[in-house]
């Protein structure tokens, strides 16, 4: 199937892209910048420049096209809305929507799948909400109307299915990514009163609702994107600070957030308790049903204060010509920044094998270290992992997998690390090593790019 993607480069959109690749799909995906884009997005795909202020690009009129996933909209949690981010927030889904619903309507496409939110219902207290619920009042709730409107007005023409996406939770991005710093320094608590509903998903969870509303023919209206089980803010607050090994503390009054934040504070303040009644009647199985069942999922593998940090970038080479490049340790040098003047110093094997040691030499804030690694895990080409036995971090394991993808490779780095003194490391000098652990892989990217691509 040939599948025209927007929002590729996001949240949502990076890990569904690698998805449909490896179901076979072709991808065209719209974006502003395609250089950014070859770089960002983690699977082969045609990348097409478009600004939603503008005509579509005259490329896609020759394209067969079979489907179109609409994911495009600027960050609702984003800056702060003022009158004219607000515009933005509007303007970045209504007009891209109305272009692209016209266009596929006219030219012959099969399926339009397009996000939504639950800020449809608004603020409901304690009502349950299902598909049949009518909108709610408030901004939100007159974003996500105008936004259903404009793909649902061609649906004589089209499978229209419009996805009303909960609280998106994975670690890396959305709303936990922006909870576990605080949750981390035992400043994670309830808001204002704790007792408003939250209505959530797996990130897992909602990309095969997207990839099963794709394939099943039947699927056709509005469809809660949610868990079945929805809990209260409290809840969510006290599984998630003792799933960490924290304590919840400091409850954040709600007035606090209005201040800061002003309408934008509406994302944690409002009570939505919506139920994914439509989709629960098809064949489509929830994976993560339960919180308890989705934190655990996420945070098993991690100690308390322990990070893990996760990089994925697609190589247009074949695995062959990829993986030796990385069994090769003085390779390790020219992908490692310049700040960190790291040098290979030996290893104990001649190749590289499980339990070959590794002695660096390297500089973190002008500070001289030595690093050994051990290699625990060597599995050519597939993957490889190795483990800090000396250096700076209490725990460095690293573990790098590749598979074939397309015509190229992905390429996948899993870091799990943790600082020295445990709850003061984490908090004088957690932001900081986050800061350098992204620099080092936003340079490891640059670096392979220009190798390989």
């Amino acid at each position: 199937m040939k599948i025209l993607i927007t929002g590729s480069t996001g949240f949502i959109g990076n890990d569904l892209g690698i998805e449909l690749a490896r179901l076979g799909h072709d991808l065209v995906c719209l974006v502003r910048s395609a250089q950014e884009a070859k770089k960002l997005c983690p699977f082969p795909a045609t990348f097409l420049e478009w600004d939603y202020h503008s005509p579509l690009p005259a490329e896609l009129n020759i394209m067969s096209l079979d489907s179109v996933i609409h994911l495009m909209g600027a960050p609702i949690s984003g800056p702060k809305w003022t009158s004219s981010y607000k515009q933005e927030l509007c303007d970045s889904r209504i007009l891209s929507a109305q272009k692209l619903a016209h266009f596929a309507a006219e030219s012959g496409i099969k399926t339009f799948i397009s996000a939504s939110a639950i800020g449809f219902y608004g603020d409901r207290k304690e009502e349950e909400l299902d598909e049949t619920s009518s909108k709610g009042s408030g901004f939100l709730s007159d974003l996500c109307q105008q936004w259903e409107n404009e793909v649902l007005t061609f649906s004589k023409n089209l499978r229209v299915v419009c996805l009303r996406i909960g609280v998106v939770l994975d670690k890396h991005g959305g709303a936990l990514k922006t909870m576990l710093p605080f949750f981390r320094k035992h400043l994670g608590g309830k808001v204002g009163s704790g007792k408003q509903w939250i209505s959530w998903i797996h990130k897992q969870d909602l990309i095969q609702m997207i990839l099963f509303a794709l394939k099943d023919e039947s699927l056709s209206g509005v469809y809660n994107a949610t868990s079945p089980n929805p809990v209260r803010q409290s809840q969510f607050s006290t599984l998630l600070a003792k799933k960490l090994g924290v304590t919840s503390l400091f409850p954040t009054p709600k007035l606090l957030l209005q201040l800061i934040y002003g309408e934008m504070s509406s994302l944690v303040t409002d009570s939505i308790k919506v139920l994914p009644k439509k989709i629960l009647k098809t064949s489509f199985q929830f994976k993560f049903e339960s919180l308890e069942d989705c934190f655990e999922d996420l945070f098993n593998n991690l100690d308390t204060y322990e990070h893990e940090y996760v990089s994925k970038q697609y190589i247009p080479r074949n695995l062959e010509e990829v993986f030796p490049f990385f069994a090769d340790e003085n390779n390790l040098e020219q992908i490692t920044p310049p700040f960190l003047n790291f040098k290979v110093l030996e290893k104990t094997t001649k190749n590289m094998e499980a339990g070959t040691l590794i002695d660096y030499r390297l500089k973190l804030y002008g500070i001289p270290f030595y690093w050994r690694t051990k290699i625990l895990h060597w599995n050519p080409p597939h993957d490889f992992s190795d483990l800090q036995m000396k250096g700076p971090y209490k725990k460095w394991h690293h573990t790098h997998s590749f598979e074939p993808l397309g015509q190229g490779t992905l390429m996948v780095d899993v870091v799990h690390y943790k600082l020295p003194l445990g709850f003061l490391g984490d908090i004088f000098g957690g932001w900081k090593v986050t800061r350098d652990v992204n620099q080092i892989f936003n340079y490891r990217r640059e670096i392979m790019n220009k190798l390989f691509v």
